[in-house]
């Protein structure tokens, strides 16, 4: 199987959402990102997406958790196919087929996926699980993104979950 690769449309989100949490971490960013190979990312072009998640990991540990969590919020935010939606599983659902759609040789092995189960009223255990490799930071920023745009909390609280053997990284998230 051709190794996986993710749009650049994708990556340059991120680099925008990073600045707009923190606009002094968007050099840092680019800084990280051309160490992993992506230099200049253009919205038309695709990159290596072990590498892409490797410098994700590595934007969080230089930046701190909670800007690439901010990041990811801010990602959802500006996505208008999630906003559009009217509940969070709907939400989350167009955030999975988008995670899908960004990666070119898509494979839950290669870059992994999400999954979300309702534990509650306003409660879900969201997990990663295969070959994710992006911070828990993101995924638990996207995940508040999508409820933030869906739900329209007043609060939004995330509670540490065991991960399964197939998974990742698991929380859960309540609002």
């Amino acid at each position: 199987m051709p190794e996986s690769r993710i749009e650049g449309d994708y990556v340059v989100a991120v680099i925008d959402s990073v600045t707009d949490v923190s606009p002094v971490f968007e050099s840092r960013a680019r800084d990280i990102l051309a160490d992993a190979g992506i230099d200049d990312p253009e919205p038309s072009a695709a990159y290596d997406a072990a590498a892409f998640g490797d410098a994700m990991t590595e934007m969080a540990d230089a930046t701190g958790q909670t800007t690439v969590k901010r990041a990811g919020e801010q990602m959802v935010a500006q996505n208008d196919a999630i906003t559009a939606q009217e509940s969070f599983v709907d939400g989350f659902e167009v955030l999975c087929e988008q995670h899908e759609a960004v990666h070119r040789s898509f494979s839950t092995e290669a870059v992994g996926d999400y999954r979300a189960e309702q534990t509650g009223d306003r409660e879900h255990r969201v997990a990663t699980y295969g070959g994710y490799t992006f911070p828990e930071a993101l995924a638990r920023g996207v995940t508040e993104g999508v409820v933030k745009a869906t739900e329209s909390p007043a609060i939004v609280a995330f509670d540490d979950a065991t991960p399964e053997p197939d998974e990742t990284h698991a929380f859960v998230v309540s609002w």
